[in-house]
């Protein structure tokens, strides 16, 4: 099955349910303003940055945690478990938000929290428009509204419209009905905000915006969007997880994949297609602690553009000896020959195995025989092509 770990039990399942309710603290009845005082500065700032990415629960386990470590902690877990690449060091994503939050503490600062206007929300979540249109203000009535500023996400089918409301380059979002004074798409009342002259993006100068194009087009269907999002182009991995006894008290864990040929790029040379995918895992405890890693290469070559529509995927396996216990293993496959990757995350249960006679997980099998030689996919004299 694509993406999906084949290691499942109800003790697991059990286990995994207790883990859980272990390190979520109980989220009723608790006074949000006053654990948010509690905070230290940093803190405070930390939660600050984050809360756009994070989902209510998330928002108030934070909050809820007993110390400073243990947030601490939560936050790395945070930004492992959004990590594009979990089987690297580099997370891409912790890199680019970091990025997003010094540009607009430069380009849109405030005096007030969280540091910048409803412009950097968007910019925060989202990052640069495709394009940005300056809207003058009209002042003769009966069409009457403020400056405004409306950014086009193309990929996201979104528009979003800022207005400058006190006409002093505070910009909050479109009001739709200047009787309420209700904004659709913010979460409670707008701060006073000291902007900034804003420069970088293409802009676009229009004398006036219709009413049709005044609706604000919410783009939080989509929680945020990163550049990793849009170039990572994936394709289909599909990969299995089984456990063997391993000897010295170890279990040996086999990290079988197999990738569709026709989504590999093979480049004809020499009478020949080639193609090259990296394949590599990363394994972490509950703490999120690095435990083990391993990474091997899968080429195919193959005659001809007939033969390789008859190569119906590309097959690897990693095999990394664990001991007993539950864990969270990151997968990665990369396209050596073209742009293109895929990520998933998930858990492994590795169970103990004693002296005693047991029955070992069933593996699906494209192909059993004789081993000779150096071969992949060997289990003592035995070769079992995964499938």
């Amino acid at each position: 099955m694509e993406g999906l770990c084949a290691m499942k039990s109800p003790l697991f399942i059990l286990i995994l349910i207790l883990t859980t309710a272990a390190f979520s603290p109980p989220l009723s009845g608790y006074d949000e303003e006053a654990l948010f005082e509690r905070l230290d500065p940093d803190e405070q700032e930390t939660l600050r940055v984050l809360h756009l990415l994070m989902n209510p629960f998330q928002q108030k386990q934070y909050l809820s945690l007993p110390s400073r470590e243990a947030r601490s902690a939560w936050v790395e877990r945070f930004w492992l478990e959004l990590d594009p690449t979990p089987t690297t060091a580099r997370n891409e994503r912790r890199i680019e938000h970091e990025q997003r939050l010094a540009y607009v503490r430069e380009r849109f600062p405030s005096s007030e929290e969280p540091g910048w206007d409803r412009r950097g929300e968007i910019y925060i979540l989202y990052g640069e428009p495709d394009s940005r249109q300056i809207i003058e203000a009209e002042l003769v009535h009966p069409s009457v509204y403020p400056p405004k500023e409306k950014w086009h996400y193309r990929e996201l089918n979104t528009y979003v419209t800022f207005e400058d409301l006190t006409h002093n380059g505070e910009y909050i979002y479109e009001i739709l009905s200047y009787s309420t004074g209700r904004l659709k798409g913010s979460r409670g009342p707008e701060p006073d905000y000291n902007l900034s002259v804003f420069a970088g993006m293409p802009v676009v100068n229009i004398p006036s915006l219709d009413a049709t194009e005044r609706e604000f087009s919410n783009p939080r269907k989509q929680p945020y969007r990163h550049t990793c999002d849009l170039v990572m182009n994936k394709f289909p991995l599909y990969f299995d997880v089984s456990c063997f006894r391993g000897g010295a008290g170890t279990v040996m864990t086999e990290v079988s994949f197999e990738i569709p040929s026709k989504d590999i790029l093979f480049i004809p040379g020499d009478g020949v297609s080639r193609g090259e995918v990296d394949f590599r895992v990363m394994v972490r405890n509950f703490s999120f602690d690095s435990v083990t890693a391993g990474a091997t290469r899968v080429s195919a070559a193959v005659p001809g553009e007939e033969t390789l529509q008859k190569l119906d995927h590309l097959a690897g396996q990693l095999r990394l000896p664990l001991e007993p216990g539950y864990y969270r293993f990151g997968i990665e496959a990369i396209d050596r020959n073209a742009r293109r990757s895929c990520a998933y995350h998930t858990i492994v249960t590795v169970p103990g195995m004693d002296s005693r006679p047991a029955l070992s997980d069933i593996q699906f099998a494209r192909l059993i025989r004789d081993a000779g030689g150096e071969e992949r996919f060997t289990k003592g004299n035995i070769q079992i092509v995964p499938h």
